[in-house]
């Protein structure tokens, strides 16, 4: 599992406030994130990792991704693993939106773009950018909706194929395939792309 998924406290705790928050304790979210804020952060150096911090700040895109979420369906999530897929999910949200706003990084502003986002999956990093990967992944989920599912539960989440099968409701023969077929697609998409090497030896 991916270690920006640990939580000090352990599963129970966040699945705990989980179910107290759907049950109308309506202190139960704010007691959530501020039990999961030094994850939070991880999740969000992770995302910032290899590029400077002059963008957003690691405090900064945590809060953004937090505000966004809180008086949302945050609370919705099924348990802890489902709940940080949905916080990493904001926080790449949050930074792809202030990369795009941000001139100096547009397409064709005559600017060199540098904006790297490190992704982890089975123990192996890659530094991709993160505008790109945005890119294709919409772009494939409009041709191949649960392949792309599959890519965001493994690089945000860092699931095995075991956990994507079970999350999916699929074999894991099938999750395997779909596993493949995403990272030659992603891999022939964003061959052009700086420091985008996302396949598995």
């Amino acid at each position: 599992m991916n270690r920006d998924l640990e939580s000090q406290s352990g599963p129970g705790e966040i699945t705990a406030l989980l179910r107290a928050g759907r049950a109308g304790d309506r202190n139960a979210q704010d007691e959530l994130f501020a039990l999961v804020y030094p994850n939070l952060q991880r999740i969000a150096r992770g995302r910032l990792a290899g590029r400077r911090h002059d963008i957003m700040q690691t405090t900064g895109l945590v809060n953004a991704a937090c505000e966004r979420l809180l008086g949302k369906s945050v609370l919705e999530a099924d348990d802890r693993r489902h709940f940080y897929f949905l916080v990493a999910r904001a926080i790449h949200d949050v930074l792809v939106e202030q990369l795009r706003a941000d001139g100096a990084l547009r397409r064709g502003g005559g600017l060199k773009r540098s904006p790297l986002m490190e992704i982890e999956v089975d123990g192996r990093k890659a530094l991709v950018d993160a505008l790109d990967l945005n890119d294709a992944l919409e772009e494939l989920a409009t041709h191949d909706p649960v392949a792309e599912e599959v890519v965001r539960l493994r690089f945000y989440c860092g699931q095995t194929l075991e956990e994507v099968a079970d999350h999916i409701n699929c074999s894991l023969v099938t999750a395997r395939r779909h596993w493949s077929y995403a990272r030659a697609w992603l891999h022939e998409r964003l061959s052009g792309a700086r420091d985008a090497d996302l396949e598995e030896s």
